[in-house]
């Protein structure tokens, strides 16, 4: 009976060792070899050298030297951790597939460097029949039995069938005529561009007449431009830019030993026009010509806001935390706690007193500061413009809105008037 098992699960096998060096048909050659080497040494699982050779092999290593670790069994599932390198997350899916068919049909997960972040599974058990996308995606596959979740070749009605123990769906009158995804010409890329720079330079103009929520909209157009999503590049990496890119590092130089926090884009300022904390950019005398200019990746991952007690932001970080939760590209239904802490509990420890005048007579109030977060996305917006006009001009409007001149400092703030400040 077990040389039977064998012999299903190796011809299951061959239909991934075709000709190509996809990294498909690579684990499937892998796999092979580990039947073969099973077969004839004893005491070894097909597990256990499956592992051994998925961490040897050549090809595997040029995807960024991923590493296949543990394997436990726990509770009927196989327990893996993976060093990811370069393998996206359908080629993990297809590992975890492989990983189940030469390990008795058990399930098995997949987590990256051992964190909570499930990256593949074939566990069914959570995963309900009305949300079939994701059991599409490869995250569930049904039993001979059909065991999993309740679905069996009786009710899976019109989304699909059981074929070779896995749900296919079936083609829908849309799908069946729907061709492949056109990628976008080079002159769409191009005008995308123009559009997203004019954006940013008419969002930075309602920023800095005091619409400080504008910075949302920033944060969204920066995402655009440098944000990879799982299913697109970002736009500057779709036209071979941003890696080109050296932007200039405007932040104020983190002094070792200082304990202080952190907030290397903004400045402090009490008078009648601003509370508190701005960007660099906004005070009357800002120059940024003398800021260093630096690779995009170094730029990119750079920490722009640090609190000293665990609270830490780069410039990634912050456009993404911004985008994605609160109001840019959506708003999460679920927020960061870190991000919270930044935006809405005033995370950096920075307060401002207020002194107004009212019939009553002058009132004293004190109130968090909460602009840290959009103030630094003002100033990421300048870099990012500042960098983009010097090297690619060409895609800057040529009437109304101008590219910023580094050579005449910025029109000082203009938001709401207050009648004096004092800022701890």
């Amino acid at each position: 009976m077990k040389k039977v098992g064998l012999l299903i699960v190796f011809l299951f096998l061959i239909t991934y060792s075709t000709s190509d060096a996809s990294v498909g048909s690579l684990f499937g050659l892998i796999a092979k070899e580990a039947l073969k080497a099973t077969a004839s040494e004893a005491g070894k699982t097909v597990v256990e050298e499956f592992k051994k050779l998925f961490n040897h092999d050549k090809e595997i290593a040029k995807k960024g030297k991923p590493e296949l670790k543990e394997g436990k069994l726990v509770r009927d599932k196989r327990m893996w951790t993976i060093s990811r390198g370069n393998l996206s997350r359908n080629d993990l899916k297809e590992l975890a597939k492989i990983l189940k068919s030469i390990d008795n049909d058990t399930d098995q997960v997949i987590k990256v460097n051992g964190s909570d972040n499930v990256v593949a599974t074939t566990q069914s058990g959570n995963v309900n029949f009305g949300n079939y996308q994701e059991i599409l995606g490869g995250n569930l596959v049904i039993s001979s039995q059909g065991q999993s979740g309740g679905i069996t070749a009786q009710n899976v009605n019109n989304y699909g069938t059981i074929v070779n123990n896995e749900l296919e769906k079936a083609p829908s009158k849309d799908t069946a005529k729907s061709k492949p995804k056109l990628p976008p010409t080079t002159a769409e890329l191009e005008q995308n561009l123009r559009e997203q720079i004019e954006f940013l330079l008419l969002s930075t103009e309602y920023f800095d007449n005091g619409k400080e929520d504008e910075a949302k909209r920033i944060a969204t157009n920066l995402h655009i431009l440098f944000v990879d999503m799982e299913d697109s590049p970002s736009l500057l990496e779709q036209m071979r830019i941003r890696d080109k890119l050296r932007l200039p590092n405007t932040a104020h130089e983190d002094v070792k030993g200082n304990q202080a926090a952190y907030m290397g884009l903004l400045s402090h300022i009490a008078s009648t026009n601003r509370i508190g904390l701005i960007a660099n950019c906004l005070l009357c005398a800002y120059d940024g010509s003398t800021a260093k200019s630096i690779p995009f990746a170094d730029w990119w991952g750079e920490v722009v806001l640090d609190n000293r007690e665990g609270l830490v932001f780069t410039r990634e970080s912050l456009v993404k935390g911004v985008a994605e939760q609160d109001g840019g590209i959506r708003v999460a239904s679920g927020l960061d706690p870190k991000y919270v802490e930044l935006a809405r509990k005033s995370g950096m420890g920075w307060r401002t007193v207020i002194r107004r005048k009212t019939e009553k007579g002058w009132t004293i109030t004190e109130e968090p500061s909460l602009g840290e977060g959009l103030h630094s996305i003002r100033q990421i917006a300048w870099e990012v413009l500042d960098a983009m006009s010097r090297q690619y001009p060409q895609y800057f409007p040529k009437t109304e809105v101008s590219p910023p001149d580094r050579s005449t400092p910025h029109p000082c703030y203009r938001g709401l008037s207050i009648d004096s400040v004092i800022v701890q």
